[in-house]
């Protein structure tokens, strides 16, 4: 039985209804998990279609393509979030760094791989 069950005259009337909301912020939290997770293995894909079309083959070539798109892409929308959300330089240089390291692993499989 749950804890709310037991003392549910002790406890306000706010703290109940709250335990429906945490149960339903958690199925949204799984649903936008379940959306998110194919977001990384798309983005290696068309990745490496665009390598693959444009015959790159190199890790040169490949690895300058990442960083352009690190400088085109994610890093300006990253500083821009960490200026306006006033998230922690920290915080905004992990995540531009770990965008950096999602693109530069596809650059280097498919030179692994197309050559």
């Amino acid at each position: 039985m749950p804890c709310f069950q037991r003392c549910a005259g002790s406890l306000p009337v706010g703290a109940v209804t709250n335990y429906g909301a945490r149960k339903r912020s958690r199925a949204v939290r799984n649903e936008s998990y379940r959306v998110v997770r194919p977001c990384a293995l798309r983005h290696c894909a068309v990745f490496t279609l665009l390598c693959a079309r444009l015959n790159l083959h190199s890790y040169r070539v490949t690895l300058k393509l990442a960083l352009a798109v690190w400088f085109v892409g994610p890093l300006p929308l990253l500083i821009v979030n960490g200026l306006f959300i006033k998230l922690h330089s920290a915080i905004t240089v992990a995540y531009s760094l770990g965008w950096l390291v999602k693109l530069m692993l596809p650059a280097v499989a498919v030179t692994l791989i197309l050559r």
